[in-house]
């Protein structure tokens, strides 16, 4: 018989032997100077793919390592934070490295100082930047300055500018065609939905950014493991990924309200096929709000707003708005594959 002491000692064993095994292929992301993790860090390819990230702790999982080995053989992946200058490396650097390290931009943010009111509408103006993969290829980019209005129950905008552009080699397949590209509007529903437990909400992240005065919450609805099938006309989607990011500009979580919002992303991944089209396409897209003022107003002209968030026809801008957006405090360059794309495959929609 095996003595009470040797049976712990086979079971600590056992124990170590699992975290071990659960160990091996991960990758922990790490500050340079501090050395200390860094959370909530993305992985894109190149050419614009949400590929996963990492969790609260800094450790890219399996899963998300599982999907870099199913990447092109020549893709580079880049990693990136908001809050630290992001690292390319190639598909076979990323399976071999054990430790990645970012270098902290040492931006100063300071708590923003925002005085709500209650019985007031609450309206953000900002920048967005929108684009769209279909496969491989990039098939939409639009960008622009909006004004987005917020009441008890619903949110309108105004397009104050736009640029829009398509991609002419890329005829739809059939007469339903895919359109993700447009004004992403932030929907703090979302995150009374998280509190609540939503059960369309498989996982969610959430932490206050030390030395940075930023609140970050993650949201992600739909993953590989929980695929959601839509069937409409004959034509099926299949969402795999739907990914929030929201960052509010001060670190107290009592203040993550609407009105503290200083940037919003969203991520979606689905594969679709037509009713005409013998197999599946992959399609994916990613955009961004930067946003650069808050104010408050008891009325507005309804006429004015509007609750289209599709992608833009036609381009209407007077000046290069693009730019005043960089002096944002968390803007970051466009992936650079995605910037050269845009400029050598794309045309612009004419501007009205």
């Amino acid at each position: 018989m095996i003595s009470n002491s040797k049976k712990w000692l086979v079971i600590i064993i056992l124990l170590q032997s699992l975290l071990i095994g659960k160990c091996i292929g991960q990758i922990i992301v790490v500050d340079s100077t501090s050395n200390d993790p860094v959370p909530y860090v993305e992985v894109f390819t190149d050419d614009g793919k949400y590929i996963g990230g990492a969790n609260d702790k800094g450790i890219i999982e399996l899963t998300v390592i599982d999907k870099i080995r199913l990447v092109n053989e020549t893709a580079n992946l880049v990693f990136g934070q908001m809050a630290y200058n992001k690292r390319t490396f190639t598909k076979a650097e990323a399976l071999a490295v054990k430790t990645i390290t970012l270098t902290p931009k040492f931006i100063n943010l300071e708590d923003a100082i925002v005085t709500p009111n209650k019985n007031a509408l609450v309206i953000l103006s900002g920048y967005y930047r929108s684009y769209q993969l279909r496969g491989d290829k990039l098939e939409y980019f639009a960008d622009g300055n909006i004004e987005i209005v917020y009441d008890q129950k619903k949110s309108l905008h105004k397009r104050l500018a736009e640029r829009s552009w398509f991609n002419k080699n890329m005829p739809p397949r059939s007469n339903f065609s895919i359109d993700m590209v447009g004004p992403p509007i932030p929907d703090i529903k979302t995150i009374t939905e998280l509190e609540k437990g939503q059960k369309n909400i498989i996982y969610s992240l959430s932490k206050s950014i030390e030395n940075k005065n930023i609140s970050l919450i993650e949201v992600l609805k739909y993953d590989s493991e929980n695929v959601k099938s839509i069937k409409v006309f004959g034509n099926t989607s299949i969402i795999n990924f739907y990914k929030e990011k929201f960052i509010f500009k001060t670190s107290d979580p009592k203040n993550n309200g609407i009105d503290f919002l200083d940037y919003y992303s969203i991520n979606k991944h689905l594969r679709f096929k037509c009713k005409e089209c013998d197999d599946f396409q992959d399609y994916s897209m990613q955009s961004e709000f930067f946003v650069t003022d808050v104010k408050y107003s008891n009325t507005i002209s309804k006429k004015e707003y509007s609750r289209f968030e599709g992608y833009p026809k036609y381009s209407h801008f007077k000046d290069e708005y693009w730019k005043e957006a960089e002096k944002h405090r968390l803007f970051q360059p466009l992936n650079e594959k995605i910037k050269e794309l845009l400029k050598s495959q794309l045309t612009m929609n004419p501007v009205e």
